[in-house]
This record gives structure tokens, C-alpha cells and sequence, in this order.
């Protein structure tokens, strides 16, 4: 596996870097005029419906526009503004930094 110089292997492509892994999908039309459409102050089933009834394709080429795939469609929008892959992740559980100082609860016992 390759890295960019000084970046352990393996590390720099799951928060932020460029590492293995496929390139993003470039963001389709109909992604860009449901963010218009958004901006304009639209819910998400107007924008479907706007979205069908302008014929526009969805991302995979068929079907008909729902408030899921809008709603996909700005989520991958906004991820392509903000640069790749938008907000980052919550980190699976187990790998929080270790450096960060622990936080420790301490519980009454109750009297009997």
C-alpha cells in the first residue's frame, strides 16, 4: 500500500485525505437543480414533484424522484461543497482518541 509522504499507510484516506478508494461521483444534474430548488425554500416533495414534471433524470438514470432521493441528492450536494465528503463521520465505537482525557461519573450509592 502507498502513502503520501510522511502518512502512515492506510491512515490518510478515511477522515479527510487522499488514500485508496474509489474517486467520488461527479454530482448529477438533477442534484444541482434540487439544490436550487431548495434554496428557493421548497420541501422535499415539491422538489420531487418539480423534478419529474421538468423530466429531470435521476441519478441512476431511471425511476421517478422521491423525498428520499432528493434528500440524497442534497446530502451528496452539500458533500461536494464542503469539500469530498462533507461533515465527517462519528468514529466507530472503540476507536476514540486514546489521548483524550477519560471522563469519570461517580454514582451515590444508594442506602439501604
Amino acid at each position: 500500500m502507498t502513502s503520501r509522504p510522511g502518512v502512515p499507510a492506510g491512515t490518510a484516506s478515511r477522515h479527510g485525505g487522499a488514500g485508496p478508494g474509489r474517486p467520488p461521483k461527479p454530482v448529477s444534474a438533477g442534484a444541482l437543480r434540487a439544490g436550487q430548488l431548495r434554496a428557493e425554500g421548497r420541501s422535499l416533495g415539491e422538489i420531487a414533484h418539480a423534478l419529474n414534471c421538468e423530466r429531470v433524470p435521476t441519478p441512476s438514470g431511471g425511476g421517478t424522484w422521491t423525498r428520499s432521493s432528493v434528500q440524497h441528492a442534497l446530502i451528496r450536494l452539500r458533500g461536494d461543497e464542503a469539500g469530498r465528503s462533507g461533515e465527517p463521520r462519528a468514529r466507530p465505537r472503540g476507536t476514540e482518541d486514546p489521548a483524550a482525557p477519560a471522563v469519570i461519573v461517580k454514582i451515590p450509592l444508594m442506602a439501604s
